[in-house]
């Protein structure tokens, strides 16, 4: 329900290099997950690891910050880089920051919506 298949643009953050490349939409995902054979070709500097959740049990997948362009839109990133997957995921986070949302019906991003809610705890209900 959340794959759709889309051309991606992905640098290092100085722009320096960048390389587009078919993704696909991942909703199941929380960040933008790379493979390490782009992440050194676009020579971006790790941060750090993260411990992930996967389906397989929990990973450690190394961070990284990277500018990615979608559709005309374009954001910085921290972003996930893996050694066993094999394509690009564009993860929730990137998607909900380009303001995309993926259509089910139509197999498409459309533009989405920044949502901000507040809540005033003065008006809250108290039971």
């Amino acid at each position: 329900m959340g794959h759709i298949k889309v051309e991606v643009k992905i640098g290092n953050i100085e722009r320096t290099k960048s390389k587009e490349i078919e993704g696909m939409t991942d909703t199941g995902a929380t960040r933008t997950i790379i493979p390490v054979s782009v992440a050194k070709e676009l020579g971006l500097k790790e941060l750090g690891e993260a411990k992930v959740k996967s389906g397989a049990g929990y990973l450690n997948l190394k961070k990284a910050e990277a500018f990615i362009e979608l559709q005309g839109k374009e954001t910085r990133q921290v972003i996930l880089i893996s050694d066993f997957i094999d394509k690009v995921l564009i993860g929730v986070l990137t998607l909900e920051d380009l303001e995309f949302e993926v259509d089910p019906l139509s197999g498409t991003l459309k533009e989405g919506e920044l949502l901000f809610i507040h809540y005033n705890t003065r008006h809250l209900w108290r039971g």
